[in-house]
C-alpha cells in the first residue's frame, strides 16, 4: 500500500532523476561526435558502474550490488540495457528535446503493455490518451517535409523497452536490492559495448578532458539510474511516470546552450499532445 508521503517523496526523487538523467545524455550526445558511439557508451557505463562499485565498497556493504534473484534482474538488466543502448543511438543522430518527445510514449506503452499481460483494463479516458499519443508522435516527427529516420525510431523502441522494464518493477521481490537493479543493467551495457568496440577495432585514445567528461556522464547516470529505481519503488507509478515531462524543458535547454539545437513548432506541437495523452492515460 502506498502512502501520500511515499508518492510525495517519489515524485521529487524521479523529478530529480530524470534531471540527472538529461545531464548523462547530453554527455553521450556531446563525446559521440568525437569517439565511436560504443565507445562512448562503454567510458559512460563503465564510469558508471565504477561509482557504484566504489560507493559499496565505502559503505561496506559491496554485497548489494549482487542480486538476490539473479535470473529476474539479469533478464530485467538485458532489456534495459537494449533500452538505454538505442536511446544512446536516437541521441546520437536527433536533437535531445525530439528524443525526449518520443521517449514520453512511454506511458502510453505502459498502459498498453499492462493491458496486454497484466490483464488491467484500459479505461475511455485511457483509451482516448492512447489514440492521442500516436498523433502526437506524427506530429512531433513533423510529418510535412521531416522524415521519420532511424534515430526517431530507435527513440520510439527504446521507449516500449523501458516501459516493459518499469512493468517489472511491479513483479520484483520486496527484498531485492535497489543498486542490484541498478547495477546489473549497466555492466551489462558497459560489456557489450566493450566487446562491440573491440569487434569493430574503433577504440579511439582518451584525452584527459574527455576522461573527466565521460566521469561526469558515467557519475549522472550511476545517480539517476539508483534514484529511479528508489522513485518507483516507493510510489505509485501513475503519480511517478508524468514527471518524465520535465525531460523536454531541460532537453531543449541543455541541447540550445550546447549543441545550438532548437526546438521548432511541431516539436512543441507534439510534446504537448503526447504530455496530455500521458495524463489520460495515467488517469
Amino acid at each position: 500500500m502506498y502512502l501520500a508521503t511515499d508518492n510525495v517523496k517519489a515524485a521529487a526523487i524521479a523529478t530529480a532523476s530524470y534531471g540527472i538523467f538529461v545531464v548523462s545524455d547530453t554527455v553521450v550526445k556531446f563525446q559521440s561526435e568525437g569517439y565511436p558511439l560504443s565507445q562512448t557508451i562503454f567510458m559512460a557505463a563503465g564510469m558508471a558502474c565504477l561509482f557504484m562499485g566504489l560507493y559499496c565498497i565505502i559503505t561496506g556493504n559491496p554485497r548489494r550490488l549482487v542480486p538476490r534473484y539473479p535470473r529476474f534482474v539479469i533478464i530485467r538488466g538485458l532489456i534495459l540495457a537494449t533500452n538505454t543502448a538505442m536511446f544512446y543511438y536516437a541521441v546520437s543522430l536527433i536533437p535531445l528535446a525530439d528524443a525526449y518527445v518520443l521517449a514520453f510514449t512511454g506511458p502510453i506503452f505502459v498502459a498498453l503493455l499492462a493491458f496486454l499481460f497484466l490483464g488491467e483494463r484500459l479505461s475511455v479516458l485511457a483509451t482516448i490518451g492512447v489514440v492521442l499519443g500516436f498523433t502526437g508522435v506524427v506530429i512531433a516527427t513533423r510529418p510535412t517535409g521531416g522524415t521519420f529516420d532511424l534515430g526517431h525510431a530507435s527513440a520510439v523502441s527504446s521507449a516500449l523497452l523501458f516501459s516493459t522494464t518499469l512493468l517489472m518493477l511491479r513483479r520484483v521481490h520486496h527484498a531485492e536490492s535497489d543498486l542490484a537493479l541498478a547495477f546489473v543493467p549497466l555492466v551489462i551495457l558497459a560489456g557489450a559495448a566493450f566487446l562491440i568496440a573491440s569487434f569493430k577495432g574503433s577504440i579511439v585514445p582518451v584525452t584527459s578532458n574527455a576522461f573527466f567528461v565521460f566521469a561526469l556522464g558515467g557519475f549522472c547516470q550511476c545517480i539517476a539510474n539508483i534514484l529511479l529505481v528508489r522513485a518507483f519503488r516507493l510510489g505509485t507509478a501513475s503519480v511517478v511516470a508524468p514527471f518524465q515531462y520535465s525531460q523536454i524543458f531541460w532537453g531543449g535547454l541543455i541541447g540550445y546552450l550546447v549543441f545550438g539545437a532548437t526546438v521548432d513548432v511541431y516539436t512543441v506541437i507534439g510534446a504537448v499532445v503526447i504530455i496530455g495523452s500521458g495524463l489520460l492515460v495515467l488517469r
